[in-house]
């Protein structure tokens, strides 16, 4: 993995690059309307045993403030919605690439919430969630 500096729409195409021949993988496009409160529910969704809403983000610091993101109404919809829905499991997922670090972060929808609500940070050597080393290895380990 990249250890450049800090750059979104890379890490975007380096995660499509690693899953499409896999999965199928839509790309939410960016929503460049400049209307304020209009944006994606996520980057990416991926069909595999279960649906999953995938938000990609990129860091160089130590941490990373789940509070500022731009799906915080996305997410916190999608696990209302997701108590009263029945049929193929639902999942929502934000994966933080702590790029000094050479680190990925993954954690559930659930889990953004508590952290926004303790007003605590996501951390790479935090126990919360998923790490692994590259997206490869996120691909083979992690059950999608």
């Amino acid at each position: 993995m990249r250890r450049e500096r800090v750059d979104g729409h890379k890490f975007e195409n380096e995660f499509r690059n690693t899953m499409e021949p896999h999965y199928y993988l839509q790309r939410l496009h960016t929503m460049n309307t400049g209307y304020a409160g209009l944006t994606q529910p996520a980057d990416f969704i991926l069909y595999g045993h279960a649906v999953y809403y995938l938000e990609l983000k990129e860091t160089s610091k130590d941490s990373f403030s789940l509070s500022s993101i731009e799906q915080l109404a996305e997410i916190e919809e999608f696990c209302d919605k997701r108590k009263h829905h029945v049929g193929v499991p639902l999942f929502y997922y934000v994966i933080v690439h702590f790029i000094e670090h050479e680190t990925i972060k993954v954690i559930e929808a659930d889990t953004v919430l508590a952290l926004v609500n303790a007003r605590k940070s996501l951390r790479p050597d935090s126990k919360i969630g998923f790490e692994f080393k590259s997206l490869k290895e996120f691909r083979e380990k992690f059950i999608l």
